[in-house]
């Protein structure tokens, strides 16, 4: 078979660097169209009717080139999703935007609407893929939130955080597992405390609140809302 097929989607990614398939995940294969094989188990195969012009040979290993594995990452996920893997690779230079942008617009065929309403919407900034679906659940619902913004108080430096709303003084914080050590517990209340003495609101979200995106969603604006009603012209 060597030869007729190529690496794609999250196992190409995670070849080149960008970690976003887990170890039980099915392998993610290109094959030509018209090529007749037995799928064995822990193969996810995509079929590919101009297969020789999208693929390459990378480090010995045939690869999706950059555009096509791009656009298996997005397909048939949410944009949330779709975004946020968009994100990564670009972050780690495996994926051009603009030239991904570009070879969309030549391009036809499932997922490719998807791809093209997603690209618009990198930004490289966000630094984790629960980062970038905030980023996005919160920009489709009309709020823009800063990637790693770095909030300052009388000219002096007081954290960077994930995501913030700016005009309404509000952090949106992403919360891992890792958060739960002690040392990192006691870490985070001094830079709360920090942040809210620099006038800063902060949201947290966990990985059980982006299971119900409208929770976020409604968390934010809550607390924007709350900004409104305190603000006091100066």
């Amino acid at each position: 078979m060597h030869g007729d097929y190529a690496i794609t989607g999250r196992s190409a990614a995670t070849l080149r660097g960008t970690e976003l398939a887990r170890t039980d995940d099915p392998v993610e294969v290109l094959v030509p169209h018209e090529k007749r094989l037995t799928i064995a188990n822990g193969i996810a195969v995509h079929r590919l009717a101009h297969f020789d012009s999208d693929h390459e040979y990378w480090q010995g290993l045939p690869m999706a080139n950059a555009e096509r594995m791009a656009l298996d990452l997005v397909r048939g996920q949410e944009l949330p999703t779709a975004v946020a893997r968009l994100d990564a690779v670009c972050r780690a230079k495996a994926v051009n935007a603009s030239s991904f942008a570009a070879w969309l617009t030549k391009s036809h065929g499932h997922g490719v609407v998807r791809a093209r309403e997603a690209v618009k919407l990198v930004d490289v900034r966000s630094e984790s893929i629960p980062e970038s679906v905030v980023r996005v659940l919160l920009l489709k619902a009309g709020v823009n939130a800063e990637p790693q913004h770095v909030v300052r108080h009388l000219g002096a430096f007081v954290a960077r955080v994930d995501l913030a709303v700016i005009e309404a003084r509000i952090a949106v914080e992403y919360e891992g597992a890792w958060h739960a050590l002690r040392e990192q517990l006691e870490q985070d209340r001094r830079r709360l405390g920090l942040l809210r003495e620099a006038g800063w609101q902060v949201v947290h979200v966990t990985a059980d609140q982006l299971r119900r995106p409208g929770e976020v969603v409604d968390a934010v604006r809550r607390a924007i809302r709350a900004h409104s009603a305190n603000w006091e012209p100066s």
